[in-house]
């Protein structure tokens, strides 16, 4: 079976956004080859730079996770990794449905909060929507889904 290749459009800003591969839960792109997934971006830079050290990430200048040119690509440690992050202010959107591990959106949140309200159990709401019975909870003690404006229960 034939691998499929990587395609792409340019930004304006020279990212290569990957358009031919889905992407995973936190939005790389993912490439598939010799039996062995790969972040799209990852694959570009040993194709293109070489091997990447045990110790070493593969960092985005350009901070676009879609991005597979291998001029955006450099490597670093997971400790510059995060502080890139924090820098560059790229935690603040990922609260609420922006967050690619999120199960739940905006709109279901008074539902739980309603559910709670009526004494109904955190593990049979959270068996109906699909997510665990901590995240129910986290809903309720107010640790998770912040960004929701609510009362208290």
């Amino acid at each position: 079976m034939a691998s499929r290749e990587l395609a792409y459009t340019v930004t304006p800003k020279g990212c290569w956004e990957c358009t031919s591969h889905k992407q995973n839960q936190d939005g790389y792109p993912v490439i598939a080859r010799n039996g062995k997934s790969y972040v799209a971006s990852r694959f570009v830079y040993i194709q293109n730079h070489g091997e990447i050290p045990a110790n070493q990430v593969v960092r985005h200048k350009c901070d676009n996770r879609k991005c597979i040119n291998p001029d955006h690509l450099e490597l670093g440690t997971q400790q510059e990794n995060v502080k890139d992050i924090s820098e560059r202010r790229r935690w603040s959107d990922r609260s609420g449905s922006k967050n690619s591990q999120a199960k739940l959106n905006e709109s279901l949140i008074p539902e739980v909060i309603r559910r709670l309200r009526n004494f109904e159990k955190q593990k049979d709401i959270a068996k109906d929507l699909g997510v665990s019975q901590q995240i129910i909870s986290r809903i309720k003690c107010g640790d998770a889904w912040k960004c929701v404006e609510r009362v208290s229960l």
